[in-house]
């Protein structure tokens, strides 16, 4: 008997450890080969109606102090202390983590408020796979949800492309997701943008045109992707290697596959299956023989 509660309090002190959630973070799921959707077929759906999404980026540091706890008294009411504690941490946490988006959005208000007069349909500007109709029950169908962000000086700009295609609204399909997952894919295209210069950054925000043909690179960039990615051209196994990423005066290490490279970016599949985007100037261990 007290190894089974001993068991329950190692379950319930794993269930307080778990992340906050994100809404600009999945778990990849890929699609199988036999409903990879070829280049001919590829559509996306994008509610045009929303707003641009454009965040501050930050530390997502949620660590809080005085998280740990001495759990007292007979085994229930040691479980039942913890279940509190695990509560109130994950409260505290998601908290910390709002005030630091709040904080950062507050760095990059004037690119915020020049975005609020950008309309999303203008972001898909013609895309050729953009389907203006929903259509849950199509399996060709990728609904994407694009999040961009930038850096306090507003010279780093990036995006976050939720992509995902759910089952179809059927019995079976609804067991299925009951039983397993529910999406039919899922996953995480992202694209870093070449840092700009504070010139062309005064130049993007004096001008609500520069910022949309800016946003508009970035998500035309994302949806390409998407698109190979779906199809399975990101399917066939690669090599993985580390590469060194420069951002700023620090370095950063990205273990992965390079899908693609040339002397504009290099395309990555990073170990949790997202793609990511890096200008080729970010990425100092590729010769990309460029002059």
């Amino acid at each position: 008997m007290k190894s089974l509660i001993l068991i329950l309090l190692l379950f319930a002190a794993l269930t307080g450890c778990k992340s906050v959630k994100r809404d600009d973070y999945v778990q990849a799921t890929l699609l199988s080969e036999k409903n990879l959707i070829s280049a001919t077929e590829f559509k996306f759906y994008l509610d045009t109606q929303l707003p641009i999404d454009i965040r501050g980026n930050y530390s997502h540091n949620r660590s809080i102090e005085g998280a740990n706890m001495l759990y007292q008294g007979p085994p229930a009411a040691a479980l039942a202390q913890l279940f509190t504690h695990a509560a109130i941490a994950s409260s505290l946490k998601e908290e910390k983590l709002r005030a630091q988006q709040d904080e950062a959005n507050e760095a990059i208000l004037p690119l915020r408020n020049l975005a609020n007069s950008i309309q999303l349909n203008s972001i898909v500007a013609n895309n050729a796979f953009y389907s203006s109709e929903p259509n849950p029950n199509d399996k060709k169908q990728v609904n994407v949800k694009p999040i961009f962000f930038s850096d306090s000086t507003m010279t780093n700009l990036s995006l976050k492309l939720v992509a995902w295609i759910d089952f179809p609204k059927s019995k079976k399909a609804k067991k299925t997701t009951k039983a397993k997952k529910t999406k039919l894919y899922q996953n995480i295209i992202e694209v870093h943008a070449k840092p700009l210069t504070e010139k062309e950054r005064d130049l993007l925000l004096a001008d609500s045109s520069n910022l949309t043909l800016h946003l508009q690179k970035l998500f035309n960039s994302a949806v390409k992707s998407v698109q190979r990615d779906v199809s399975g051209e990101y399917s066939s196994p690669v090599a993985q290697q580390t590469l060194h990423i420069l951002e700023g005066k620090k370095k950063e290490f990205v273990r992965g596959e390079v899908l693609e490279k040339s002397c504009e970016s290099v395309v990555v599949k990073n170990l949790r299956n997202w793609i990511i985007h890096y200008p080729s100037a970010k990425v100092t261990n590729l010769n990309q023989n460029c002059s």
